[in-house]
């Protein structure tokens, strides 16, 4: 790997084998940011050749969430295949914000509100022994609706296949969840810090929990905070896509994902290839 990317002859190609850092927030779906990607880089230097399917944005991870804000990280060429077979297993770190008793459509706070029971019941210690409970391997179903017939409110452009969501196979998965730490409540609302793999359902969680402690529940919000070797701080915003700053991050976080993609290729040597997004 050279000190830059774009010095040498060899610029191209090493480029075509980086990642960047970018925010994603509710205002960008997963093509806009590849587009302006491939625009900022055509305009910046015109003598690039972009050809289709250079740029993968839908390869990890694959948020359609509209509550779901923070950390994404792009491949560009041979290393989108390495990030889609350990996809799975890149370290998430979630802040997540619940509310407990809310009860609405899809487990969304914002969503069409069914009932809002009661909370007097939970303290704050039940809250804690009810999170031991999912930490470590753990069965997931997805979120699911009550009521399929209805369409959920409150919803953009980011859940493009929502009817294909609704009839995906709801079989419980296997998924790993490393720690839980209660980090805030004001009353009904809870902030949390979980860390997990790349397959941990934030919004299933949260309904879980709601389970155990008697009252339905659902998610206001959940931030990535990092995503494997990445931290937010280290991401860009969207105003922020242009050749200069996109090099800048690349030369940044391009040593510490191939050096945890080796190490992820160690610890799974059997992980080859994988189509299922998360």
């Amino acid at each position: 790997m050279a000190t830059s990317l774009f010095n040498g002859c060899m610029a191209k190609k090493i480029f075509t084998r980086s990642f960047i850092a970018a925010y994603k927030d509710r205002d960008i779906s997963r093509k806009q940011l590849a587009d302006w990607i491939k625009l900022s880089l055509y305009f910046e230097d015109p003598t690039r050749t972009l050809k289709p399917g250079m740029i993968y944005h839908e390869t990890i991870p694959k948020y359609a969430e509209l509550f779901q804000t923070g950390l994404c990280i792009f491949a560009f060429g041979f290393y989108a295949t390495q990030i889609r077979a350990f996809q799975k297993y890149w370290l998430h770190e979630w802040m997540v914000t619940a509310i407990l008793g809310r009860q609405t459509i899809d487990h969304y706070s914002r969503s069409h509100l069914i009932k809002c029971h009661d909370i007097s019941h939970i303290a704050t210690d039940s809250i804690d022994n009810s999170l031991q409970k999912f930490i470590g391997i753990i069965e997931q179903t997805g979120p699911g609706y009550l009521y399929q017939n209805i369409q959920p409110v409150d919803r953009e452009e980011g859940m493009e296949n929502d009817k294909e969501s609704q009839n995906r196979d709801n079989t419980p998965r296997l998924k790993q969840c490393y720690s839980i730490e209660l980090f805030d409540r004001q009353d009904r609302e809870i902030k949390l810090r979980i860390t997990s793999d790349g397959l941990f359902n934030c919004r299933s969680f949260v309904r879980d929990l709601g389970f155990y402690l008697n009252c339905p529940s659902s998610i206001d919000s959940a931030h990535l905070d990092k995503l494997g070797p990445v931290s937010s701080e280290q991401s860009l915003q969207k105003h922020q896509l242009h050749y200069e700053q996109m090099v800048k991050s690349a030369e940044e976080i391009t040593p510490a994902c191939i050096e945890y993609l080796k190490q992820l290729r160690l610890q799974y040597p059997d992980a080859k290839d994988s189509s299922r997004f998360i």
